[in-house]
């Protein structure tokens, strides 16, 4: 171990230093890839499933976290939101801003 690691790894807290102190060779898992629960992409879903799912979200930042999953989740091989998905995403949208009101 190097002499700066050492200095800066006496003013870590305990649950820094389990970070800090992982194997190289620990295996991290990926949310995209390497999820041992797989779930269906919503993407696939139909119109009112879609609806059903999306109704379900009741913060921006949640329906935020759904609209731009592929950017969130760095997984570009994830499908596309359909014209009638990204419309029912908007209107959500514009719901619960006038709930914020």
């Amino acid at each position: 171990m190097t002499k700066t690691w050492l200095r800066h790894h006496r003013s870590f807290s305990e649950s820094q230093k389990d970070i800090v102190c992982m194997s190289r060779h620990t295996r991290v898992m990926s949310l995209a890839n390497d999820c041992p629960e797989r779930v269906q992409d919503y993407a696939t879903l139909g119109e009112k499933d879609f609806q059903t799912v999306v109704n379900e979200y009741h913060s921006l930042s949640e329906l935020s976290g759904l609209a731009n999953r592929r950017k969130i989740l760095n997984a570009p091989h994830l499908q596309k939101w359909s014209a009638v998905q990204r419309e029912i995403i908007i209107r959500r949208k514009f719901e619960l801003e006038a709930l914020a009101k």
